[in-house]
């Protein structure tokens, strides 16, 4: 190789060509050339990979075919191109930096590299007992989607601007971390310790938050959508405008006292009013909660009262409340009554669920049906159906189906509310579940339908002669 030859500034051109096809016949040394050109360390793991997966040492003796020495070279380039829009040096203000200067060197190092195979994470195989300091560190802008960050203290780092999609980041240290606008999409942060951090317009859709410590922390105009929550502890954290819907939360995930902003904050002015080193100013807290899961229900009744009449019109026209035995074979039932229901365009509820401490069996059992299109009840061997019955059809006009399987008898007293009240249809008796599910499309369904449209006229004429 000429001495002149120190850098290859295109590899798609005719040196850059005319090397890669001299190394994929085994004419110069690798280490050697690499080491000549100063290439980077990914650069070097890329072209050691790309060589020994299309030339094999049996074939190193065959015709190189040019179009993949071309192929290789144009990807290459683009590596180089896609690289270099990104940030890879630090920012200079590191004035709040106390960690470990080699440790952030390394980090720097790292950043000119696309892949995986870098300096950072080699440091990290060859020593995982050590956890990296980077107390303080400025890393705002840069792209660490592709470091290994597990265990890591970050302490107090801002990693405004970041992208951390699919990032290794559990049992990291992120107290008091500031991560505005950061990319967390499949970040992996269990067990990771976010205690008083600030995130503000994070993307978290997807993270794995599995035992995270939450506390203190604040979450404005975040996404959490779908996010895994199993064991986190949200305790006092505090949420404000994040989006949330799909989380998976369990019996470990802790909630008590998660404080909810329902007022105006300005995060601007609270950034800029920050002193360095002090905790952020906390939004005005409007309620406490302790699921997150009605978090956005309590939202869209503070900010937008006029809104609670459409959502009970949403549920009103889609939800059907089943009712009738949880064990043995009429289970059966209820589990066919709500697959079908389901592929006719409704939500079907099950009232097989503990009730809330607030409200007992009977009560639960009348929010549901005053939230339903209509009510299908089983009364075959009925263990706790008919008191529900007696205690919800007087008091709620919604339509209400009884079904029975055919020889068995109805409780005494249901004889007297079918006359009494004009909702209560007459009594379907089903031989199998699959008669009554010819039943409930043909029959039950339309006629339940058409009676709630009735019902609903009705209503609204008396609510316009009052």
């Amino acid at each position: 190789m000429p001495d002149q030859i120190q850098h290859i500034e295109k590899w798609d051109s005719h040196a850059g060509r005319k090397i890669l096809t001299q190394l994929a016949r085994g004419e110069i040394q690798a280490a050697a050339t690499f080491q000549r050109l100063g290439l980077k360390r990914w650069e070097q793991s890329w072209l050691r990979r790309a060589l020994r997966r299309n030339f094999s040492t049996q074939r190193r003796t065959a015709p190189i075919p040019w179009r993949i020495i071309r192929s290789l070279a144009r990807e290459l380039d683009t590596q180089r191109e896609t690289l270099a829009k990104r940030r890879t040096s630090l920012s200079p203000d590191q004035r709040r930096f106390h960690g470990n200067k080699t440790h952030l060197r390394l980090l720097e190092q790292a950043l000119a590299s696309p892949q995986n195979d870098n300096e950072w994470n080699d440091w990290r195989k060859r020593h995982p007992h050590i956890k990296p300091d980077l107390r303080g560190a400025n890393l705002e802008r840069l792209d660490l989607s592709y470091l290994r960050l597990d265990s890591v203290l970050l302490t107090a780092a801002n990693l405004t601007d970041c992208n951390l999609v699919g990032a290794h980041l559990s049992e990291a240290d992120l107290r008091k971390a500031t991560l505005f606008n950061t990319n967390l999409r499949e970040a992996r942060l269990q067990d990771s310790h976010l205690e008083g951090a600030w995130l503000h317009g994070a993307n978290l859709t997807l993270g794995d938050l599995r035992r995270t410590h939450l506390r203190e922390a604040l979450l404005s105009s975040c996404t959490l959508n779908q996010a895994r929550l199993q064991g986190a502890d949200l305790r006092g954290a505090y949420i404000w405008g994040c989006s949330y819907s799909g989380i998976a939360l369990d019996g470990s995930t802790r909630q008590k006292g998660i404080r909810l902003g329902l007022s105006d904050f300005d995060w601007i002015n609270s950034v800029i009013e920050a002193k360095p080193g002090s905790a952020f100013a906390r939004p005005e807290v409007s309620v406490e909660i302790d699921d997150l899961r009605v978090a956005d229900f309590m939202s869209q009744i503070s900010e937008y009262p006029e809104r609670v009449a459409g959502m009970i019109n949403a549920a009103s026209s889609k939800l059907v409340l089943l009712l009738g035995r949880f064990r043995g074979k009429q289970r059966m039932v209820l589990d066919d009554l709500s697959s079908n229901l389901s592929q006719m365009g409704f939500v079907p509820m099950v009232f097989d669920f503990t009730p809330p401490e607030n409200r007992d069996v009977i009560e639960t059992v009348a929010i549901l049906a005053g939230l339903s299109r209509f009510v299908i009840a089983d009364l075959t061997n009925p263990h706790s159906v008919p008191l529900e019955t007696q205690l919800v059809v007087p008091t709620l006009a919604v339509p209400f189906i009884p079904i029975i399987r055919k020889g068995e008898p109805a409780f005494s007293m249901f004889s007297a509310l079918k006359h009494k009240y004009p909702w209560v249809r007459p009594l379907v008796k089903y031989r199998t579940n699959a008669d009554l599910i010819r039943r409930l499309r043909r029959n039950i369904v339309p006629r339940a339908i058409r009676l709630a449209e009735q019902l609903r006229k009705q209503k609204h004429i008396g609510q316009r002669a009052g």
